[in-house]
C-alpha cells in the first residue's frame, strides 16, 4: 500500500499502473485512462464510501485487496 499511495489516476494518464488498474476494475485494459476506465473508478469509489474523483491516497487499500 505505502509504495501505491504515491500514485494518481486521473483522466487521460497512461502506462501501465492504469493497465493494471483496468484489470483490477475488469475494463479494457488499454493502458489509457479515457472515459471507461474513469466511470468504473467512480463505481469503484461509490460502492467503497471512498470519495469519488482520482484514484489514489487510500483509495489504493481498497484496489489491492
Amino acid at each position: 500500500f505505502a509504495a501505491c499511495k504515491k500514485y494518481t489516476v486521473e483522466q487521460g494518464d497512461t502506462g501501465n499502473l492504469i493497465k493494471w488498474v483496468q484489470k483490477r476494475l475488469g475494463v479494457t485494459a488499454d493502458c489509457i485512462a479515457g472515459p471507461a476506465t474513469m466511470n468504473a473508478i467512480y463505481a469503484f469509489q461509490r460502492k467503497n464510501k471512498l470519495g469519488v474523483g482520482y484514484l489514489g491516497g487510500d483509495d489504493w487499500k481498497y484496489l489491492i485487496r
